[in-house]
């Protein structure tokens, strides 16, 4: 389990749901749901913590179930990738944690998708191109604020990546107009825009978009 509670678990969820992410109805409604389940702590489990009752051995089995819908999509993803729905439900531990990585996996690809979907340039981003087009510096920008999404921030290296912004689940990174020496065939204007997309680990660098700037 990548969180410690049910509230970091919400967090990341969250994350990957912020405009202009939007996700689907029922990822919102799923989420909207836990966070109704946070509420009702007392009413639950009164000889544990709700951390311990949602995120237990085996009890966040049970918490999901109570869960409909989020119960549902993660019996969905489970068949998408040939993983049986009663193990993810009953096994506990690593079971456990493969219930909530399913559900985050979901999530982020919904997300990318919704970003693919706003313009052509971050399509091919998504898809992992290296020349996605051009644009003006005020196109990238715009761009770039949708590429990393509300929450995002500047990277740690500002001396070596200026004005570069991180989203807030660290997994994409946009860096504004910047001159460089490539080549004029991939470069005809010496300034481009990168839109980066990380691994999960969020350290591997799984694509770089290169936005050629226009004049």
């Amino acid at each position: 389990m990548e969180s410690g509670t049910l509230k970091g678990v919400l967090a990341d969820l969250n994350a990957f749901c912020a405009p202009p992410r939007l996700c689907s109805p029922e990822a919102r409604d799923s989420i909207n749901q836990l966070n109704s389940l946070y509420a009702k702590e007392d009413a639950i489990q009164p000889d544990h913590s709700l951390e311990e009752f949602l995120l237990g051995n085996k009890l966040i089995s049970t918490a999901i179930k109570a869960v409909p819908a989020v119960w549902a999509r993660l019996a969905g993803a489970a068949g998408e990738v040939g993983v049986s729905t009663a193990s993810v439900a009953t096994s506990e531990g690593a079971a456990n944690a493969a219930t909530y990585q399913l559900l985050k996996n979901q999530l982020a690809a919904e997300n990318l998708a919704n970003i693919a979907a706003q313009d052509a340039r971050l399509a091919k981003v998504v898809a992992g191109e290296a020349g996605i087009g051009s644009g003006t510096a005020i196109e990238a920008d715009k761009l770039g604020r949708i590429w990393v999404g509300d929450g995002a921030k500047l990277v740690d290296n500002q001396a070596s990546c200026l004005g570069c912004l991180k989203s807030a689940d660290g997994l994409r990174i946009y860096r504004p107009p910047t001159e460089k020496s490539a080549p004029a065939i991939w470069n005809p204007t010496g300034v481009q825009a990168d839109f980066v997309q990380l691994g999960a680990d969020g350290k591997t660098i799984i694509s770089n978009g290169h936005l050629v700037v226009l004049p």
